[in-house]
């Protein structure tokens, strides 16, 4: 699993292990952000394109499972986000709803 330098300004470097199917990039920021479940022709895809960034944006960052420092990513975010919304606007929607005598 070597390092494979990507030309790109937000991306640095990737290496993938075909048999774990396990991606780690390192962005422009020294950050590495690991990803599982990769198939390869996903890695080659990066690799073969004319923008990686773009390519890493929308389909690789997404799988994003934790950065060098363990901390989760994006999508364990936007769940916590969606949830704590959702939640928000039942309250609120109760809260109307008893004020014109409902419930």
């Amino acid at each position: 699993m070597d390092w494979v330098n990507i030309k790109s300004r937000k991306i640095k470097l990737a290496r993938y292990n075909e048999r774990s199917r396990r991606l780690d990039v390192t962005l422009s920021n020294g950050r590495v952000v690991e990803h599982m479940d990769i198939a390869p022709h996903v890695f080659r895809g990066l690799l073969e394109s004319p923008e990686p960034s773009f390519y890493y944006r929308y389909y690789i960052k997404p799988t994003a499972v934790r950065s060098a420092a363990g901390h989760a990513q994006a999508p364990v975010r936007r769940v916590v986000l969606v949830v704590t919304a959702f939640c928000v606007v039942g309250l609120a929607l109760v809260l109307i709803s008893s004020r014109f005598g409902g419930l």
